[in-house]
């Protein structure tokens, strides 16, 4: 067994704590020193710990808070920005691996003296979460992936599926930016591009006229860290993955976990129920559940469920008794 790091925290400069809502419990941050990278954490609450992998790749945490404060009263919570992301520096060797973020993830689990965790992780963070799992499966308590993905191929499929059966006029804005060139002298998407990709993506008919993403998250996408978002994701565009997430593959690699599992599904999405029962079948003990009135954000779409389901869960999770599985 490898020796665990030794690992120095640092306190944040002008450190403050603040309330949680409706816990009373306060808000600790701080920066862990890891090998060859500086993470920045945040915990809130008290008993077991969830640790929560963000999405992106590049979204600092912030996103989840307002969602997942309401777990805080049962759970401590610890979120963190991953490597090159939000208040994390960038790594020193510029590497954004699917291997290297999931070391991160265990370094800090074990420098934070967490002990076996409940993992969540949410899209991308929900793949990162497989890959801690294959890894580290000591150190889970159970396993939650939330709208992830298990096969980077299959995700490619789904992507150029979306673009073949989108309407003519979106389609021929993707097409025209990707032949003859996608980015600003900024090294962004043009704002024609960026728009085009948003009528493509998913939508979620269920949310009412006028409907606009949660500040938080629209936040979070304004502070995404594009240069690792671009070592993962790729340069050919949001339709063909091409970077360090290319050809990454967990389900060739899934066994039995001997810890609970849940899968996140939402109906308009970007999982789909055929693979999360895929996983399912290969992890065993796990759970199934669709939010058929949700996109992507499940947490925003139908919180209370959201939350229900969560602490359902988690106290299923933390009794001697196993959970049965189900699939709805």
């Amino acid at each position: 067994m490898a020796k665990v790091p030794e690992v120095r925290h640092d306190r944040v400069e002008g450190h403050s704590v603040a309330r949680v809502t409706g816990g009373g419990e306060p808000v600790r941050e701080g920066y862990a020193s890891l090998p060859g990278v500086r993470l920045f954490y945040r915990t809130m609450g008290r008993g077991e710990p969830v640790l929560f992998l963000h999405g992106g790749p590049g979204l600092p945490h912030g996103y989840l808070l307002p969602w997942m404060e309401p777990l805080a009263q049962s759970h401590r919570l610890v979120l963190f920005d991953q490597r090159g992301v939000g208040r994390s520096g960038k790594p020193e060797d510029g590497a954004y691996s699917v291997a290297g973020i999931a070391r991160d993830v265990d370094a800090l689990r074990r420098s934070l003296r967490l002990g076996k965790v409940h993992l969540f992780g949410f899209s991308w963070g929900g793949a990162l979460a497989l890959e801690v799992a294959i890894r580290y499966p000591g150190s889970l308590r159970s396993l939650t992936v939330a709208e992830g993905f298990a096969n980077t191929d299959a995700l490619n499929t789904r992507l150029q599926s979306w673009l073949a059966n989108a309407p003519l006029e979106s389609r021929e804005v993707v097409e025209r930016c990707e032949r003859d060139g996608l980015f600003t002298v900024d090294d962004r998407y043009f704002a024609e591009y960026d728009d085009a990709v948003g009528k493509i993506y998913p939508q979620n008919p269920e949310r009412p006229p006028g409907w606009k993403p949660p500040a938080t998250f629209v936040e979070a996408v304004r502070d995404l860290a594009w240069d690792a978002y671009y070592v993962m994701w790729g340069r050919n565009g949001e339709f063909q993955i091409t970077g360090t997430l290319a050809g990454w593959d967990a389900m060739s690699r899934l066994s039995p976990l001997t810890v609970p599992v849940l899968l996140i599904v939402s109906r308009h999405g970007m999982w789909t129920m055929e693979e999360a029962d895929d996983v399912a079948r290969k992890v065993g003990d796990a759970r199934v559940v669709l939010f058929d009135r949700s996109g992507h954000l499940m947490f925003a779409d139908e919180p209370d469920r959201f939350v229900q389901v969560m602490e359902t869960f988690l106290k299923d999770a933390s009794s001697p008794r196993r959970p049965k599985k189900e699939s709805r």
